[in-house]
């Protein structure tokens, strides 16, 4: 009877959302049988058979769907069929994703899918975008709160990222990885305690999840606790798990408890799949980059380190950085210094620790926080807020070096002056000095002697040439685009002297320059010294910076649980034959390096 035919389509849709796609499959060929089959009959049967993972037959009943009749859920399903192979066609699921969404402007989850594929591809801010548009659509979509949180966690916006990570959670309480994802981003913005509860609260949940387990035993690693981290991992690795987080997490806790060879065999394992997304194999190259490095196998070390900067460089003009360089010296001119209005405060709590990344800014902020006088305030994000709004305010282009800022109020000053003061009331309201310790905030020197004349600043300075090997050593992606090649590296190293070699020039604010290799060989003295700059009295737990239980959320983390050692001076040794580009860039061919 052809007047059934909708009624089995209806009832495989049904059996399919509950999960009984063999059911669902009988049932769409039912309607398929009919002399005046249902126009979306291979649509459902397309969705029952991608189920079971027959793709290939999916395929041609999504296609055949098309060919009929081209609608927007065939489309849909067919680009996350597109998606989902092995070989990942990303470019044909774009393809399908946007049909869909001519077909039908109004099916907000062909944007989410395209979200979450331009994540895949790194595409990050096409992902938020994509994701803001299905909102647009559909305030409540809890798979769009997901992806959005996803890519803003990317980019580094985290406190949006809790936010998104928690509505996507409160709009769908069984997604357990957008609760994992709240504690990832909390644990990015130093609120471990509450990144801990997250994470807890998920293994309540599934005691089992293998995702959950990775971030709970890095919150253990991160805080010294390696035989408890290792212990959450033990059941996970002994099966042999194949999970990418898992295996990220045991190679930190490889290089603590000597399983290096191990680790690296169970991650060139995972490796051999061709179809991994290109951020996650980026990641694990870098794991086993720092695993030969602890093994002592430098060669193999730094091959891993080139291979995996290759994967999703973010493009770097080196021409474009120097001219913002010039052109911030040229603005900040001591004339102009002088012509602007100071803010009326007179606080002192403000202690900015700037520097290259790798350069020991951590370390420093560390033995600082020994101090019973002193808090660490970590990365504080008020900072480059504040510089954002300042340009908005000044009428200045978002990515111009500083503008003409002549017509400045002290009105304007104070009041941002007085934002940032606030966040450091939260952080603390007793300490004598707070910590920011972001380093690129050196860039911001001239603004930061206007709104904080009393501040003082500490300068963390270390050989070129282990900076730049330390750094090259991370993977930053697409926050710092220039320590994915040596010879970039090297050129923004060089800017960095020539931006501090400018602000002692012109600047009247105080400046400390600790030298890491002083500091290694002489820590009494430098810490002393330090502590003298900073108008705060001697005190021993300085010295013992190691065996403090604060949490360090940055790449240092491991450094600062260990005394000082003179290791990491002259690291650079052992990859000099690999460091051409960058010994050129940063001008030292000759100066006591062997050609």
């Amino acid at each position: 009877n052809p007047d059934l035919s909708p009624a089995w389509s209806g009832l495989a849709r049904a059996q399919l959302d509950d999960g009984r796609a063999v059911e669902a499959e009988a049932s769409a060929r039912r309607a398929l049988s009919t002399s005046a089959p249902d126009r979306e009959a291979y649509t459902v049967l397309g969705a029952a058979l991608m189920a079971q993972g027959r793709l290939s037959e999916a395929r041609k009943s999504y296609e055949t769907a098309v060919a009929w009749r081209d609608g927007a859920e065939a489309r849909m399903r067919l680009g996350s069929l597109e998606a989902s192979l092995p070989e990942k066609r990303l470019d044909r699921a774009e393809r399908h994703y946007r049909r869909a969404l001519e077909l039908d402007p109004q099916r907000s989850a062909a944007h989410v899918r395209l979200g979450w594929l331009y994540f895949a591809q790194g595409r990050y801010p096409e992902a938020e975008d994509e994701q803001r548009a299905a909102l647009a659509i559909h305030a409540e979509d809890g798979a769009a709160h997901h992806g959005l949180a996803a890519a803003i966690m990317q980019m580094g916006r985290y406190e949006e990222a809790v936010a998104c990570y928690a509505r996507a959670g409160d709009l769908e309480p069984r997604n357990t990885a957008a609760r994992l994802g709240v504690a990832e981003a909390l644990l990015a913005l130093d609120r471990v305690a509450e990144a801990v509860e997250q994470c807890d609260h998920a293994l309540a949940r599934d005691p089992d999840d293998a995702d959950a387990l990775a971030l709970r035993a890095d919150l253990d690693e991160r805080q010294g606790r390696i035989d408890e981290a290792a212990r959450r991992l033990a059941g996970l690795i002994e099966r042999g798990t194949d999970n990418v987080n898992v295996l990220l997490v045991y190679s930190n806790l490889a290089r603590e408890t000597g399983d290096l060879h191990d680790a690296i065999g169970r991650i060139k394992d995972v490796l051999q799949d061709e179809h991994m997304e290109p951020h996650v194999r980026r990641r694990l190259r870098f794991a086993l980059a720092h695993l030969h490095d602890a093994a002592g196998e430098h060669d193999q070390a730094f091959a891993h380190l080139r291979a995996g900067h290759e994967i999703q460089r973010v493009p770097f003009d080196p021409l474009r950085h120097e001219r913002m360089v010039d052109e911030l010296i040229h603005t900040w001119s001591r004339e102009l210094i002088d012509a602007l209005p100071l803010a009326s405060n007179h606080a002192e709590r403000p202690l900015f620790i700037v520097g290259m990344p790798r350069s020991g800014t951590t370390l420093v902020e560390q033995i600082l926080s020994g101090h019973p006088r002193v808090e660490a305030g970590g990365e504080l994000r008020e900072w480059p807020h504040i510089v954002g709004e300042l340009r908005g305010r000044v009428g200045a282009a978002p990515d111009a070096p500083w503008p003409e800022i002549s017509g400045l109020t002290r009105e304007l000053v104070d009041e941002l002056a007085g934002r940032y003061l606030a966040r450091l009331d939260a952080v603390s309201t007793t300490a004598a000095r707070i910590t920011d310790k972001r380093p690129a905030n050196y860039m911001d020197l001239g603004p930061i002697r206007q709104f904080f004349p009393a501040a003082r600043v500490v300068h963390c300075k270390r050989d070129p040439l282990d900076t730049c090997v330390s750094y090259y050593f991370q993977d930053f992606l697409d926050v710092h685009p220039h320590a994915d090649d040596l010879g970039h590296l090297g050129l923004y190293y060089r800017c960095y002297e020539r931006v501090m070699a400018h602000w002692r020039q012109v600047l009247d604010l105080p400046i400390f320059t600790v030298v890491y290799e002083d500091l290694v060989n002489d820590p009494a003295r430098v810490v002393a010294d330090l502590l003298e700059f900073c108008g705060l009295e001697w005190d021993e737990r300085c010295l013992a910076f190691n065996e403090q239980e604060r949490f360090v959320a940055t790449v240092s983390y491991s450094q600062v649980r260990r005394p000082l050692s003179a290791r990491s001076i002259e690291r650079w040794r052992r990859y000099e034959a690999h460091l051409g580009p960058l010994i050129e860039a940063l001008g030292l061919r000759g100066a006591g390096i062997s050609d």
